[in-house]
């Protein structure tokens, strides 16, 4: 049994639908079987989801075609849960725009992918963690001249912290962080 899934375009955004329907088309999938829903609109899915264990009890295939992966769920991690759901039930996914989550295990190749980018993301992390650690660029900067003079303007009580910002350009949460530094020595 073959369905689809797609939203109209009904944004101000135009996106082209016309690979989804000449799929369409050559599967021949029942117009009772295709779902389309508008932009904010998911009720269609919903009633994809609902409808999607009695319509595959029938049948032996299970293939669902969509133009996007990413019309199906508003978030990452709804998209996870979909496809895993999807995966679960034994659909087979057709993605038009992303050809790489087609197929039978469309889910467990997101999840490796997501796995793969935190992993790469975290190692440039930790270089650049490590490169700032060798340039003396981790942490505050240290106390400058110009919060030195901050310190002494307000020590004298005559200025407010509006007025030493603005003589000193030291930011009053600067100031404050500096003097609780100078009264722990």
């Amino acid at each position: 049994m073959d369905m689809a899934y797609f939203v109209e375009n009904t944004s101000g955004e135009f996106v082209d639908n016309s690979g989804l329907f000449k799929i369409i088309t050559d599967l021949e999938i029942e117009e009772q079987f295709i779902y389309s829903d508008t932009t904010g609109s998911k009720d269609e899915f919903e009633k994809l989801l609902d409808d999607i264990d009695s319509i595959l009890s029938d049948s032996s295939t299970k293939r669902l075609v969509v133009r996007s992966v990413t019309d199906l769920a508003d978030t990452a991690k709804e998209l996870k849960e979909i496809l895993s759901d999807l995966q679960d039930k034994g659909v087979m996914l057709c993605s038009i725009s992303e050809p790489y989550l087609s197929g039978e295990n469309y889910a467990t190749m997101l999840r490796g992918f997501v796995t793969l980018t935190n992993f790469y993301a975290e190692k440039r992390r930790k270089q650049g963690y490590e490169n700032a650690k060798e340039n003396g660029t981790v942490g505050r900067k240290p106390k400058t001249e110009a919060t030195a003079k901050a310190i002494r303007l307000y020590k004298t009580g005559a200025f407010s912290t509006e007025e030493i910002e603005q003589l000193s350009g030291v930011s009053s949460s600067t100031l404050y962080r500096a003097l609780k530094e100078v009264d722990k020595k």
